[in-house]
């Protein structure tokens, strides 16, 4: 396992307008909820949510089966807690930052920073959600903000990827919306993939 020094979590540190020995640092306890336009934010996952969670997938199910296999292993509210306590390891570890999407507070969707990678610099950004507030611009705007405010400025990242189902032209609008670059695709692949490099002459 590779720490980030931009990545600290449940430890004791001292507050000097967001730095820590000069650098800025990424902590879920003051880094969220990240505010949108209107009423949608980004925030934290706790237990609490299984049940608003489970309640979403389940609403928009046949709709989410066509691209997200494990909708098919998510049959009761307990499988959203795993997910939750699944999701609460892997930020201990430093692995992923899964977050939920809300609209006037209801989870509306997820939106992930994942396989956090602090040697190559990198991640990979996934996301999903409901049908109801799909076309609103909200996942763009969500996706900008944790690049640019958590990916590449607290994380010091330098490259993110957004990977999509082939065929899934919605999502796969996302990035090309904020500059990613589309990949070459192999032979016989069912997916795009999509990539955004931070420039370093600013």
């Amino acid at each position: 396992m590779v720490y980030s020094p931009y990545f600290l979590y449940g430890a004791e540190k001292d507050m000097n307008n967001g730095l820590i020995d000069g650098k800025h640092y990424f902590d879920p306890a003051v880094n969220f909820p990240i505010h949108l336009s209107n009423d949608c934010y980004i925030t934290r996952l706790v237990e609490r949510d299984a049940s608003e969670l489970f309640n979403v997938v389940n609403s928009c199910r046949a709709y989410l089966e066509r691209w997200l296999p494990w909708v098919k292993t998510c049959l009761m509210e307990h499988d959203s807690l795993v997910f939750i306590q699944k999701a609460q390891e892997k930020l201990r570890n430093s692995e992923s930052i899964i977050l939920s999407l809300r609209c006037a507070d209801k989870i509306i969707g997820i939106i992930s920073i994942l396989k956090l990678n602090f040697i190559e610099l990198s991640a990979e950004i996934g996301y999903w959600i409901s049908e109801e507030y799909q076309g609103r611009g909200i996942v763009t705007s969500a996706c900008r903000h944790l690049i640019d405010h958590i990916c590449f400025s607290n994380l010091g990242l330098s490259k993110i990827i957004i990977t999509c189902d082939f065929g899934n032209e919605k999502s796969a609008a996302i990035p090309r919306r904020l500059g990613f670059t589309e990949k070459a695709r192999e032979r016989n692949a069912d997916t795009a993939q999509f990539e955004l490099v931070k420039m370093t002459c600013e």
